[in-house]
């Protein structure tokens, strides 16, 4: 691995990532209360991006970005896209003739039009390009970088469908950009917020305050949707800002055992965000569970398939991207220290790195 050594992890952070990634899994059941959408878009997806920028390491070469992004995004992907691509394109265009190969080879590649089995594919490669992006922009001057994501956000409001209709989504790299810097901004000036568990109650409070009250309609990040002007991007802010606020000063109080659970249970998210929508298709079709059974075997399902596979030794990187050596544990856990917080592994977490995430419809 070229660069420095990775920082250890957090399981205050984790606990978010692994909290957004069930918020995730509840915006695309089928069966769903009005309610339910606007309660968990309003942050599940911005706060991934917010995370990236908290975890910013300051300095790294835009080389190494690409390799880390590669890593713990790119393998990933391109895994969960060949084994969930090349059976759908045998049986949907060759066995059962339901779509046009090459139509369908195209869509897929792409993500312009995909198949719904891949709905949460676009959050990894939004990730990946928002993140190479914010290291492009690091050794220029810091307004230069907000310019570019506030003119992301003017762009999302004004024509968000062009942003999100560009191959492999490349085009949110933009509106992303600003939660990117969000997070790093909050990072710089965590240690001067006061009363950090207060001000992160409040700040979740006024959000959801917001939301409920119909004055801000709420961001969905997949098509740069970005709510109400100013108001709907600050939910999204507001939340997830106060989500870490709340997290890291909780956290040190839970068991160690708990926090090694929750950071393991995050490391295999990734894999969870980009499964899901077809589990959720073959619970759909091959049951007739309802809400909240319905919710519960998607998470169970998901997760079991995900931490399982996150610990296949010599697979597991590109299956979840977190490698794991043959007959030992994951090359990423340090040495055990004394702290507040249980801390692990690096930022491959798929909740800063990576998962939708890393997702909305």
């Amino acid at each position: 691995m070229i660069g420095s050594p990775r920082p250890p992890r957090s399981a205050a952070l984790d606990a978010i990532r692994v909290l957004a990634i069930l918020a995730v899994l509840a915006g695309h059941l089928p069966y769903r209360p009005p309610w339910l959408p606007p309660t968990v878009y309003a942050w599940h997806v911005p706060v991934f991006f917010l995370l990236t920028g908290y975890l910013w390491r300051y300095g790294r070469p835009a080389g190494d970005e690409i390799n880390r992004r590669w890593l713990s995004i790119g393998r990933p992907y391109v895994t969960w896209l060949a084994l969930l691509g090349v059976p759908f394109l045998v049986i949907g265009c060759l066995i059962l003739n339901e779509y046009e190969l090459v139509d369908q080879v195209r869509r897929t590649l792409t993500l312009v039009g995909a198949n719904r089995l891949f709905t949460t594919f676009w959050f990894l490669a939004a990730l990946f390009f928002a993140a190479i992006l914010a290291r492009l922009l690091e050794p220029a001057p810091r307004a230069a970088a907000w310019a570019l994501a506030l003119l992301g956000l003017v762009a999302g409001y004004l024509n968000g469908k062009s942003l999100s209709s560009l191959p492999l989504w490349i085009g949110l790299a933009l509106p992303s950009l600003f939660f990117i810097l969000v997070g790093q901004e909050l990072k710089r000036f965590r240690e001067r917020i006061p009363m950090p568990l207060v001000t992160g109650l409040l700040a979740i409070a006024a959000g959801a305050a917001l939301v409920a009250t119909g004055l801000a309609e709420t961001v969905d990040m997949k098509y740069a949707r970005l709510g109400t002007p100013v108001l709907g991007v600050l939910v999204a802010v507001l939340i997830g800002a106060g989500l870490v606020l709340v997290a890291e000063v909780l956290t040190p109080a839970v068991p160690a055992a708990i926090q090694r659970v929750v950071i393991a249970v995050a490391q295999s998210g990734l894999v969870v965000v980009l499964i899901h929508p077809a589990i959720i298709w073959g619970l759909s079709t091959w049951t007739d569970l309802r809400m909240p059974f319905f919710y519960t075997a998607l998470v169970v399902l998901s997760w079991s398939i995900a931490y399982t596979l996150s610990r296949v030794p010599g697979l597991s990187g590109w299956l979840v991207g977190v490698d794991r050596p043959r007959g030992g544990t994951t090359t990423t856990v340090p040495a055990a220290r004394t702290r507040p917080a249980v801390e692990i592994a690096p930022d491959t977490a798929p909740a800063a790195d990576a998962v939708l995430a890393r997702r909305s419809d």
